[in-house]
């Protein structure tokens, strides 16, 4: 026979990914362009910091280093014709490369007061209003990658080698029992929780009609099958003795005792690893009365 070996744990789930965007400069909040629970798109423009004022910084700069540039031109010209000395033309030259970098620096700047998203995804948290200062570093937006969702669960040590990567798992939700979502085992943790002895195991579950939301409780369902070339027995026909487990099998009229070995089981399905051949018929009703050795009438 064949038999499934079901294991479920219990876990919770987490977003594919979750980016908390600060703000890299101080300035103020000039424009917002979401709302919390929006779905959006990379790249998407969200928060403007300071921008129009660091936009003319940015004139300024690039007007200083065009001056510089002509400047430059100016004095290789004037110092070709020994009408200035050299040292005043590294002094242009040094002022050229410092409008340069300055041009360069407000170039940062305002890339970096222009917040886009870094990722398709949902608004979870919006930190800030218009009009609010900022400062280097203050909490912007979160942003959830809801596209597929994570369950985490613990397994213990005895069973974690059971578990593969790209296995299949059912998913259901203590919320919604009847429906059963599919996923796959993307990561075993490396190292056991010293505190249980157990592995953080990660089920990724693709989630496009966004009804798994982070912080659900969830089971996750392993499926083990053992193939049909193994011995399954019913529970119980098997009888435990003082050496171990036994089975009573027939022999030429005759019941005997057989000393088994059992491995997985399921509800009322046993596995029998040894002392069980395959074809060989067991007894399945009143074997609590027989003995070893006896006498008895197969009844169809």
């Amino acid at each position: 026979g064949s038999l499934k070996i079901q294991t479920t744990y219990v876990g919770y789930l987490l977003p594919n990914q979750r980016v908390l965007m600060r703000s890299e400069i101080d300035g103020v909040i000039e424009k917002i362009n979401f709302e919390e629970g929006d779905e959006i798109t990379k790249d998407k423009r969200l928060i403007d910091i300071s921008t129009k004022e660091l936009q003319l910084k940015l004139k300024i700069a690039i007007a200083d280093s065009n001056l510089a540039d002509i400047n430059i031109k100016r004095d290789e010209k004037l110092a070709s014709s020994n009408l200035i000395s050299s040292a005043q033309l590294d002094h242009t030259r040094t002022r050229a490369e410092s409008a340069r970098l300055n041009k360069e620096l407000a170039r940062i700047s305002l890339k970096k007061s222009l917040i886009s998203s870094p990722l398709d995804g949902t608004v979870k948290t919006r930190n800030v209003k218009v009009g609010e200062f900022v400062r280097k570093g203050d909490k912007l937006v979160e942003i959830l990658d809801l596209s597929r969702v994570i369950v985490k669960v613990n397994i213990p040590e005895l069973e974690i080698l059971e578990i593969k990567i790209g296995q299949k798992v059912e998913v259901a939700l203590y919320i919604m029992e009847e429906i059963i979502f599919s996923g796959k085992v993307k990561n075993i943790g490396l190292e056991a929780d010293s505190n249980n002895r157990t592995f953080p195991v990660e089920i990724h579950v693709e989630n496009s009609e966004r009804k798994l939301r982070p912080g659900m409780l969830a089971r996750a369902t392993f499926t083990k099958s053992i193939d049909g070339e193994q011995i399954v027995i019913p529970r119980h026909t098997i009888l435990e003795k003082e050496r171990g487990r036994v089975v009573y099998v027939f022999d030429n009229g005759k019941v005997l005792q057989r000393d088994i070995k059992v491995g997985l089981s399921q509800q009322d399905q046993v596995q029998v690893l040894q002392g069980l051949k395959k074809g060989e018929q067991i007894v399945v009703e009143g074997q609590n009365k027989l003995s070893d050795g006896e006498e008895v009438n197969i009844v169809d």
